[in-house]
């Protein structure tokens, strides 16, 4: 499985989809317009057989944005969408070295 995304988003754009677990590093840069958001999917369960993606608490960014979050469930997908957005926004989420 591949150990990092990184993209540059479009207006409105939506980074790919991708399997989070552990620490996490999430970037954002040339942003100057608009925003970037964390999303969340869950994976499906009896109680939630239909997950919908999610903003992330505190995953709403407005400037670039080198942070790292941790992330104990395993099976969350996560991805990087624009939000009134300038194009050319390069963003990035990466894990290395967990166990």
């Amino acid at each position: 499985m591949a150990t990092n995304v990184d993209a540059v988003l479009g207006i409105g754009g939506t980074s790919p989809a991708f399997l989070l677990v552990g620490n996490c590093d999430v970037v954002v840069q040339g942003l100057t317009t608009g925003a970037v958001k964390l999303q969340y999917r869950l994976s499906p369960t009896v109680a939630l057989p239909v997950p919908e993606w999610k903003d992330f608490p505190d995953g709403s960014f407005i400037v670039d944005t080198y942070q790292t979050i941790f992330i104990s469930d395993h099976g969350v997908i996560f991805r990087l969408l624009g939000v009134g957005n300038n194009a050319g926004v390069y963003v990035r989420m990466a894990k290395f070295m967990n166990d």
